[in-house]
């Protein structure tokens, strides 16, 4: 009885050393294999996975909205005593109009603090979307924007100015200013709202879809068309330290979307 029960364990022991380890092992690498086909997406990149800095700004984008919907209403009601002080004051009824004009200021005193509000919060945003590049990525960016304001009546646009509400912008060269016009490098455009983008090197022509819009610009040409009809712009698609930029504002508001220029703050969104 005693050596049957010594061979047991034995028996045992041996299962512990080889079996279980391998098994162990087998169960790790399938975990793994599902855990990198859940996180990787068609391009190659991350999927659904919402990184820290991402949360921030939407956790900054949402205060900064809701501050936003408070200016807006407190301005509406400055514009609705401003009428009532007009009325008031053709009837020449000093006293109430006294009433109403204080009423105005501490509406717009309210309204400013909003408005600085809301300026600390996108400042906040510029800083968080640092946190995409790394400090080579920075300070590589921070060169090419000296060298492209060298060009005459260029002005360069920090990449963290540029905000996409709920999507993500990364860029590998900076947008610029160019005769009162936003102009933006087209991939890193198309790669934040999604369109896809194709380049024509015999005609030099860009074709930018999404959904049912096509848009097709060619470099240096003053004539964009959208779903094939000819329109004009003043500053066209152009070759800028070696990368293809285009009009912000036209592609944007042509893929009946919205952009925003702040100039106290040189920030843009796009929503």
């Amino acid at each position: 009885m005693k050596k049957l029960n010594s061979s047991v364990v034995v028996l045992l022991v041996l299962l512990l050393l080889f079996v279980v380890p391998f098994a162990a092992v087998a169960t790790a690498d399938e975990s793994t294999d599902d855990a990198q086909a859940e996180n990787i997406s068609s391009d190659g990149e991350d999927g659904d996975e919402i990184k820290p800095w991402e949360q921030t700004k939407d956790i900054l984008e949402q205060e900064k909205d809701a501050i936003e919907e408070l200016k807006d209403q407190t301005e509406d009601q400055i514009k609705m005593l401003e009428k009532q002080l007009k009325a008031v004051e053709k009837k020449e009824d000093s006293e109430l109009g006294e009433g109403l004009k204080a009423q105005i200021e501490e509406l717009k005193l309210e309204r400013n603090a909003y408005k600085e509000q809301m300026k600390q919060k996108i400042k906040s945003m510029h800083e968080v979307m640092k946190q995409k590049y790394t400090q080579e990525e920075l300070n590589e960016l921070d060169l090419l924007s000296q060298e492209l304001e060298t060009l005459e009546g260029i002005k360069a646009i920090p990449v963290t100015n540029v905000l996409v509400k709920n999507r993500d912008i990364k860029f590998d060269t900076p947008p610029v200013i160019k005769e009162g016009r936003i102009l933006i490098p087209v991939r890193a455009l198309s790669k934040a709202l999604g369109a896809s983008i194709q380049w024509n090197a015999e005609e030099k022509t860009i074709t930018l879809i999404k959904d049912d819009k096509e848009i097709v610009l060619k470099i240096d040409d003053n004539k964009i068309l959208v779903n094939d009809v000819e329109m004009a712009i003043d500053v066209p698609a152009q070759l800028i330290n070696n990368r293809t930029v285009v009009p912000l504002r036209f592609i944007v508001e042509n893929l009946e979307l919205q952009a925003d220029w702040d100039a106290e703050t040189e920030t843009v969104e796009i929503e």
